[in-house]
C-alpha cells in the first residue's frame, strides 16, 4: 500500500489549513470539510499535532547545531 495519495492530501490540506489561518486567523474545519472524504477530515485533525511536532523537532534541531 503506497502511501503517497495520503501524503498529497496532508500536502494539499496543510497548505489550505495555512492559508486559512493567515488569512482569517482560524480555520474552520466544519465549514470547510464539505466535500472531504472521511480519510482526508481526519487528516485534517491531525495536522495541527503533526505541525506542532514538525516545529517542536526544528527547535531542538535548531538548539543541537
Amino acid at each position: 500500500m503506497s502511501l503517497q495519495p495520503y501524503i498529497e492530501d496532508v500536502r494539499r490540506i496543510t497548505a489550505h489549513v495555512r492559508a486559512c489561518v493567515s488569512c482569517f486567523g482560524a480555520f474552520d474545519l466544519e465549514a470547510e470539510s464539505k466535500g472531504l472524504t472521511p480519510e482526508q477530515r481526519l487528516l485534517c485533525l491531525e495536522i495541527p499535532k503533526l505541525l506542532a511536532e514538525l516545529d517542536a523537532q526544528r527547535s531542538d534541531s535548531a538548539r543541537t547545531e
